[in-house]
């Protein structure tokens, strides 16, 4: 009797734990970043997640509306290996020098990172527009001391140079010595959006869309044939006297031959969904998965980043 009843309960056991694994994801670890004693909210993030079936790859880079002059798109979609293709019509490409790696937590997917000290990317013959232009970018800066360059170029003969900077935590645009400084600070530790735009004399910086100083240049460029430096500046020339290494993250690096509005930067802007929580907290995913796409709960493999709000407190989980 006692035998037949441990076998009954052993079954009972093992379909338990058989329809465990058809309703729940396969979440890995679960860790509360602000170091909280509520990590099991994640994880019911986490549940919330798959039941919403939100994918990798479902929040791509906005796609550039036709009739936009684009002549550079760097959305880093490999991952892996020293180069990037540019997403344009022009074709550059982008070489990582001096060891700049890969970060799997970009803005939309994979991200070059740099290390501050002598990382950059060269862009070889870049079509810069020296007229009306649109320069924007995702930074995520791991610090905000110092000068650090997003994107530059300078110019053979030496007269020239059109910068992108960080100053501290002020987003700048530099031309040809000129300096024009957001109103608007940014943060350490997350993803922003720069822009900055010039049509005529007049320039307008943006971050995250939002207006941040405007002013005027008369600058004319001639950049020759020099590359594009992504998280350097050369102090002279094309590349001679490189400085103001980046210590941080670049993404989704754009440059148009036309002034955009602030409509058309702020299409360039995606908004990551929502995910309100059985608690009723709220909190705002960031992407991507880092293995295969969630396609179904109990098939979930997944990376991801949740952070907002619980009871008025600042959170910050991550589920893989």
């Amino acid at each position: 009797m006692l035998i037949y009843s441990l076998l009954i309960l052993t079954s009972i056991m093992t379909i338990s734990f058989a329809l465990m694994k058809l309703v729940l994801p396969k979440i890995k670890t679960v860790r509360d970043v602000s170091y909280s004693a509520i990590a099991a909210y994640a994880a019911d993030s986490a549940l919330e997640l798959c039941v919403y079936k939100v994918r990798k790859g479902s929040n791509p880079p906005p796609v550039v509306s036709s009739g936009v002059n684009l002549e550079l798109q760097l959305s880093f979609p490999e991952g892996t290996g020293t180069l990037s293709a540019d997403s344009s019509a022009n074709g550059s490409t982008a070489s990582f020098v001096n060891g700049t790696g890969w970060s799997a937590a970009g803005r939309f997917q994979f991200a070059p990172i740099f290390d501050g000290i002598d990382d950059r990317i060269d862009v070889a013959n870049p079509v810069i527009p020296t007229g009306d232009f649109t320069w924007e970018v995702w930074v995520w800066p791991n610090t905000v001391t110092g000068v650090q360059s997003i994107m530059s170029i300078g110019s053979s003969a030496g007269t020239n140079s059109l910068e992108m900077v960080l100053n501290g935590n002020i987003f700048e645009m530099r031309l040809n010595g000129s300096v024009l400084a957001a109103t608007q600070a940014i943060s350490a530790g997350t993803w922003t959006h720069l822009a900055a735009v010039r049509q005529g004399s007049g320039v307008s910086l943006y971050v995250n869309a939002v207006s941040a100083g405007s002013g005027f240049s008369s600058a004319v460029f001639n950049f020759g044939t020099c590359q594009l430096l992504l998280g350097a500046d050369a102090g002279s020339g094309c590349s001679t006297g490189l400085l103001s290494f980046l210590n941080g993250k670049i993404d989704e690096a754009r440059i148009y031959s036309q002034a955009l509005t602030q409509a058309e930067v702020t299409a360039s802007i995606p908004v990551p969904p929502s995910l309100t929580m059985t608690n009723g907290s709220t909190f705002v995913l960031y992407y991507p998965a880092t293995t295969s796409n969630i396609s179904t709960c109990s098939e979930a493999e997944f990376n991801h980043r949740a952070v907002g709000t619980y009871r008025g407190i600042g959170r910050s989980f991550e589920v893989f």
